[in-house]
């Protein structure tokens, strides 16, 4: 064994929601509307499992799975798609830590995608990505 974890010890299906934050950061002049955070989440035998790389740091938690969160995230007006990921070892996390690094690590996206509104695009395209 590498020690490396790889996609094929997490879950295969990740649900990844798309939202401004609020208050607004200044690199959001960069992002499409509607498209300037996203985060992960998987559902598991024991909860949900969160994946969320915020400014102050890299968030990775567990909620009981009594939590809706789909819903909680379409009823505050984010974007909620559920991908495929592929088994692709995640130590290739390459660049900057943002949101789009760290969801592109998980699922083992390849290809050019800095803004959130990008990583969409190519999930929907490349990964079987579809709006749920």
């Amino acid at each position: 064994m590498s020690g490396i974890l790889s996609t094929s010890d997490l879950p295969a299906a990740w649900w990844i929601e798309f939202h401004d934050p609020d208050p607004a950061h200044w690199w959001m002049r960069f992002t499409e509307k509607g498209f300037g955070h996203c985060s992960a989440f998987a559902l598991l035998d024991s909860g949900w499992q969160v994946v969320d790389c915020v400014s102050d740091g890299l968030k990775v938690y567990w909620l009981d799975g009594r939590h809706d969160l789909v819903e909680f995230w379409r009823s505050r007006g984010a974007l909620v798609l559920v991908a495929n990921a592929r088994a692709r070892p995640l130590g290739n996390l390459r660049g900057p830590l943002t949101c789009v690094s760290v969801v592109k690590a998980l699922l083992g996206v390849r290809g050019f995608s800095v803004t959130p509104f990008q990583l969409c695009r190519r999930l929907m395209e490349e990964h079987g990505g579809s709006v749920v």
